[in-house]
């Protein structure tokens, strides 16, 4: 009987433990400066002040598109990990054109997740790839995985500024378009490159 009921158990978990894999984009940024916030702040206090300049971020984006409709236009993930932060939106299964919004979207949320920290003494670094990943939160549990997951982290970790890079090479690249030509236009410095010496 023992036997049984474990067997049933362990079915029963892995149903509840599909894994739904997400293509999109992935942005990881580096909080510059988060071990002072904690010393000048409690840590209830230092979430507080990153969480207000989330949701600042995300009023400012969606006030405009509350113009054109009233849902919510994308469902933005976000995880908060001590010093990093990880956004995420899955794009598949959209056209061209949801897919360009989608990019838009969540470009000016990068942007404007990162004037709000700036504003509160927090410079970020950080980066933007494309791919398929998995992000969810379920039951305590978060599960953050996949290759542009890493990719963003090592071009964020690897960059000599307060700013934010592109993956090169990530489809994220290709739907940024013009962005793509600035990028060549002036390159990125990065640590321990010929540039930055």
């Amino acid at each position: 009987p023992m036997a049984v009921e474990f067997r049933r158990m362990t079915t029963e978990a892995k149903s509840s433990h599909q894994i739904q894999i997400k293509t999109g984009l992935v942005a990881y940024f580096d909080i510059l400066g988060y071990k002072n916030l904690l010393l000048a702040n409690s840590v209830e206090d230092s979430i507080k002040i990153i969480d207000t300049a989330m949701l600042q971020a995300l009023d400012e984006i969606e006030g405009g598109y509350k113009s054109i409709t009233d849902k919510r236009p994308f469902d933005l993930e976000t995880f908060v990990i001590s010093d990093s932060i990880l956004v995420a939106l899955s794009t598949g299964g959209q056209s061209n054109e949801g897919k360009g919004r989608g990019t838009l979207f969540f470009a000016v949320f990068c942007a404007e997740l990162m004037t709000h920290l700036f504003q509160k003494g927090l410079p970020t670094r950080g980066a933007i790839a494309s791919g398929d990943f998995i992000a969810r939160s379920k039951n305590n549990r978060v599960t953050l995985a996949g290759q542009p997951i890493v990719d963003a982290h090592e071009l964020a970790s690897s960059l000599e500024l307060a700013g934010c890079a592109i993956v090169p090479s990530s489809e994220a690249e290709a739907l940024f378009g013009s962005a793509r030509e600035f990028a060549q236009l002036y390159q990125t410095p990065i640590k321990n490159s010929p540039a930055c010496e």
